[in-house]
Formats: structure tokens, C-alpha cells, sequence
């Protein structure tokens, strides 16, 4: 079970208004087994690869699912659309606790105590609701005190508006 710390700003009964579409969409299309389209394309930003997976309804973008892996980590975002726009982004961010190829031998030259081990890594999970393309609350289960700025969440809602671009640029190519 995680903790979030919760990063909005505003009324809390205004948001609680404001979130109640994008969580119900969210949860319409994650529930959705069957669509109408779906397109995945092999990804090379990372060391290791990845993937990023489109689904469409009627013709039109809905979901976004991206999976990255790296020696040192292994990252899954998802993003979700409402009327033709952003609105939802979830991103699962696991560190590991040495590089994937980190084994006995390279544990005994570098003087080390650990090998590569999953079950030691450390789980970073970040939920982002967006209103018109700007983001008006984010849940975190890490503790970071730097979250709470606005400049935080404008950086952020700038980072997740460039990587969905991006990622719908990759789509048409």
C-alpha cells in the first residue's frame, strides 16, 4: 500500500468537481478489453528498449500506454485523453537497486555488498490529473517538498504535454 502526497491547488470541493469527469473517463477506458484499433511501435530512447502501445475508439486517440527499461530502471506511463485532449497521466517508475547486469562477480571487483535484486527496488508511483492541458492535482507516493510549487507543476505539465506530443508525432512517422 503506497502514501500519496497530494500536490493541487484550489478549493478542494471545486477540485473534487473538476476531477470527477477525468476520473470517470479514466476509469471507462481502462475497463475497455476490446477496441477498435490498436498500433504499437518499438521505442529507443532507452538502453534497454521499450515499446509504446495506441488505442483507439472510434477512430480516435483515447489511450497511450509507454514502457521504457534501462540497466538501471524500468518506467510505464500512461496517458489518457478527454475530448481529443490530455487528462490523465499515471507513471510507474522503478528503480533498481543496482544495474541489471550487477551479479556476484561484478558485486566482488567493484567491493560491494549487493547484486541486482527486483524485490529491492524502490517504487515511485505519480497520478496527474490535467484540466485543459494544465495540471490541477497530482498524487505522488514520495515525499517531496519541491512538489508543492507551481513552478513544479508547470515544469511538469510542460514535460507530460511534450512526451505525448512526441509520442503522437512517432504514431504519424
Amino acid at each position: 500500500m503506497f502514501l500519496f502526497t497530494v500536490i493541487s491547488f484550489g478549493q478542494e470541493e471545486y477540485l473534487s468537481e473538476k476531477l470527477k469527469p477525468i476520473k470517470e473517463n479514466y476509469k471507462r477506458l481502462n475497463g475497455i478489453v476490446n477496441w477498435c484499433d490498436r498500433k504499437e511501435i518499438k521505442l529507443n530512447e532507452s538502453t534497454e528498449g521499450g515499446t509504446a502501445t495506441y488505442y483507439f475508439e472510434n477512430d480516435k486517440l483515447k489511450k497511450i500506454v509507454v514502457a521504457e527499461y534501462g540497466e538501471v530502471y524500468r518506467k510505464y506511463s500512461f496517458y489518457f485523453t478527454l475530448n481529443d485532449k490530455l487528462s490523465f497521466v499515471s507513471e510507474t517508475y522503478l528503480k533498481y537497486n543496482r544495474p541489471i547486469y550487477w551479479d556476484e562477480k561484478l558485486r566482488d571487483e567493484m567491493n560491494d555488498n549487493e547484486v541486482f535484486d527486483i524485490d529491492k527496488s524502490v517504487k515511485e508511483i505519480t497520478l496527474s490529473y490535467l484540466e485543459k492541458e494544465k495540471i490541477i492535482e497530482q498524487k505522488n507516493n514520495q515525499e517531496n517538498d519541491s512538489s508543492f510549487s507551481t513552478e513544479y507543476l508547470q515544469d511538469e505539465t510542460e514535460r507530460f504535454m511534450t512526451n505525448f506530443n512526441n509520442l503522437k508525432k512517432k504514431l504519424n512517422n
